[in-house]
């Protein structure tokens, strides 16, 4: 196996590695970035233009000029990127490309960030290139930038290239977003399922969110004004799940804050649709109030997980959210560092608004989803030992069915089931084996344990499995039956039917030699009648006793 590793690498190593004869070569591009002249002569960058328009403060762009190289090439072309600007190109006074696109009132006053790709003339090497500009905002996020001089292919080709692992960092996001949205319907505890959902639905949001900034699916198929509303609705919604995935980690989530948080995302997200799509306001201008609410929930973010610490600290108890704190300062950091970049506009302009937001919450979603996935195969496991000790504790060894602790907890559910309304009622069936001692003390106890099975056996068969069987004791077992009266008088009398062939077929086939009888008795608690369990418990107990005793007598005449 080592000799094979090592001729493959030796193999690879010797593969050539040029780009000769590679379609696209960035290489070939021409930065055009440098200079740039104002219509007065001051020299100006284009990625500046924002500087201008706040200093303007209108929105009524500015004219910068340039001269193309001498050794400019025949099929060269100007390429760059605009946000936030409209133009005109001019080739000394004459004009080759004018970009005023319609922009649908619901989408705001911008189109957000668009690529260009303008043929220039055969002839235009040497001559004068002027760029009239409009700012669509008066702030600082209106310019051009990477502005390069050359074949488009290898313009687009640079693009998709560097653009592409921002782009895989989005698609891993929403990957472990999904995963964790679907596990959520799968898992029955309902904790986990909370926190999964919530998990999984910020990282679908989040992931989207960056997606558009990437500007890769922009440059693939598009749809720029779609990607440019996605980035804003994005910011508005993610603080929902955000939220509401910690609140469901905490020892005592509040649905309740969930619930207010949602109406209140909601609330903003309808009236920054509204106020742009009736021209009042702009989904751009209206960001800094969505970075202020989203500073507001961080803030109570804040509040609930050094509250649940301190909670923690006081009981004495292991914090299993330690993974949560790290994870989210991280996000918490990367996240302000773009949020403060983009509103005060620090340093240069960026291709990528949330490009440290994005690794930030990469290893936020992947640090959470460790803990959830974890945190769920712990409660699982604690589950499936509480389920094994609780058969334990709820489950006569001998009949497999309810012991005297299950119909205690079953009786005292019933109860309150009936005080709040969500039965009608309960039939409380009393049974009773006649002739056990004759058969422990004629055949042994062993006989006595398949006596009792047997009776056991029969009840379950008779009542079916709607009802709930105990063995409250030696030779005494209840049935208990949720329903109506009239419903449950009618089921209790088909199965007493049914118990008495079940009876005949058991003596039949026994070898025994006593026959098997089970004396019973019943009494209805309930709405209809205002009776307790416990009274009607005491109440069937009576009847099955005078019944037992009914047919002791007819056995002796």
């Amino acid at each position: 196996m080592a000799i094979i590793t090592v001729i493959v690498v030796v193999f690879l190593l010797l593969i050539p590695n040029d780009n000769v004869f590679l379609a696209f070569n960035a290489s070939n591009l021409k930065k055009f970035d440098e200079g740039w002249k104002m219509s007065d002569g001051g020299d100006i960058e284009p990625d500046d233009l924002s500087d201008i328009a706040r200093e303007n403060g209108s929105s009524s762009g500015v004219t910068i000029v340039n001269t193309l190289p001498a050794d400019l090439e025949r099929n060269d072309s100007l390429n760059f990127r605009s946000r936030n600007v409209d133009y005109k190109i001019y080739i000394d006074g004459e004009l080759i490309k004018e970009f005023d696109p319609y922009i649908p009132r619901i989408a705001g006053k911008s189109y957000g960030s668009a690529f260009h790709h303008i043929t220039l003339p055969e002839d235009a090497a040497g001559k004068e290139i002027r760029i009239e500009t409009g700012f669509l905002y008066e702030d600082g996020h209106c310019y051009i930038d990477m502005i390069f001089l050359g074949d488009g292919g290898d313009y687009y080709h640079w693009l998709i290239t560097s653009r592409l692992p921002s782009f895989l960092l989005s698609i891993i996001i929403i990957i472990f977003g999904l995963i964790m949205f679907i596990a959520s319907f799968l898992v029955k505890e309902k904790s986990s399922e909370r926190s999964m959902f919530y998990l999984g639905l910020l990282g679908i949001v989040v992931g989207f969110f960056t997606m558009s900034d990437t500007l890769f699916m922009q440059l693939m198929w598009g749809g720029t004004l779609f990607w440019h509303c996605i980035a804003y609705f994005g910011q508005m919604l993610l603080v929902y799940p955000g939220f509401c995935y910690v609140n469901s980690i905490m020892l005592r989530p509040e649905k309740m804050y969930d619930r207010i948080v949602f109406v209140i995302t909601m609330l903003q997200t309808v009236v920054c649709f509204a106020a742009t799509a009736f021209g009042i306001a702009d989904y751009h201008s209206l960001l800094i109030l969505v970075h202020i609410y989203q500073v507001v929930i961080v803030t109570a973010i804040v509040v609930f997980l050094v509250r649940d610490a301190i909670t923690y600290k006081r009981l004495k108890t292991r914090n299993p959210n330690s993974l949560v704190y790290m994870a989210f300062i991280i996000f918490l950091v990367t996240a302000a560092i773009d949020m403060v970049s983009y509103d005060l506009s620090v340093g240069s302009q960026s291709a990528d608004n949330n490009r440290i937001m994005r690794v930030g919450i990469t290893i936020f979603i992947l640090s959470l989803s460790v803990r959830s996935i974890n945190t769920f195969l712990i409660k699982m496991k604690l589950a499936n030992e509480s389920a094994v000790l609780s058969k334990i504790a709820y489950t006569d060894p001998l009949t497999g069915i309810g012991n005297r602790a299950a119909f205690i907890r079953q009786e005292e559910a019933y109860e309150v089931d009936i005080k709040e309304g969500d039965i009608k009622g309960v039939l409380v069936g009393m049974f009773d084996l006649n002739g056990l001692k004759q058969v422990n003390d004629n055949l042994g106890h062993s006989a006595g344990d398949a006596f009792i099975q047997g009776a056991a056996e029969v009840i379950k068969s008779s009542f079916g499995p709607d009802c709930g069987w105990y063995r409250t004791g030696g030779d005494e077992f209840i049935v208990l039956m949720a329903g109506t009266l009239d419903e449950t008088e009618e089921k209790y009398q088909n199965a007493l039917k049914a118990m008495g062939s079940a009876e005949e077929a058991f003596n039949a086939t026994s070898g025994l030699g006593v026959p098997l009888y089970i004396a019973h008795g019943h009494a209805y608690a309930g709405t209809e009648n205002g009776m307790s369990v416990v009274e009607a418990e005491r109440i069937a107990d009576s009847r099955m006793y005078e019944d037992k005793k009914r047919s002791k007598s007819a056995r002796k005449s």
